[in-house]
């Protein structure tokens, strides 16, 4: 098995990256909100999608870095993404 301290560095810019990404396409979605059905069901599967991809990554980060390091990671304050969808 490879070294843990190279699995986290190579691990964790790639996954942060995605979580950027995801949030990027969160705040356009947010932006078309409530425009057609298509839309709301289209952001209705991202969240979901995008909930069952942070808690994979949450439990791939808590393999090599230390489980409040990941959550700080993850965490997003201004926008609540970690949270529960209002």
């Amino acid at each position: 098995m490879a070294d843990p301290v190279s699995l986290a560095l190579g691990i964790a810019p790639l996954v942060l990256s995605a979580v950027k990404g995801l949030k990027a396409v969160r705040s356009t979605l947010k932006a078309l909100r409530g425009h057609d059905r298509v839309i709301r069901r289209l952001r209705r599967s991202f969240t979901t999608q995008s909930h069952v991809f942070l808690d994979e990554c949450h439990l791939l980060l808590q393999q090599v870095a230390d489980p409040d390091d990941v959550v700080f990671m993850l965490e997003d304050g201004e926008s609540g993404f970690g949270a529960t969808p209002a």
